[in-house]
Order: structure tokens, then sequence, then C-alpha cells
């Protein structure tokens, strides 16, 4: 998340937004497990 260590950051693949500020609704959209729509949030599996 955005609010880690710098050496976690170092370490991640991917690096997020805090979670007080939707880190992990934010890390599933660049993993590209939901998909961001002008009006809700959706699963490319669905």
């Amino acid at each position: 998340m955005g609010n880690a260590v710098p050496i976690a950051k170092a370490a991640a693949d991917v690096i997020t937004t805090s979670s007080s500020s939707d880190g992990i609704l934010n890390g599933l959209i660049q993993v590209g497990l939901l998909e961001k729509s002008k009006t809700a949030y959706k699963s490319p599996l669905a």
C-alpha cells in the first residue's frame, strides 16, 4: 500500500494507495481483477 515503509515498496510488484484511500480496490483494479466503469466496479470474470 502507499503508506508502506520504503523497503516494502521496493520489494513489491504492485504499489497502490493507502487502505484509507481505497487501496485494496485500487490494487484489484491494477492487477486486473476488477474493471472500473463510470457507474460501478465489475469483475472481468463475470
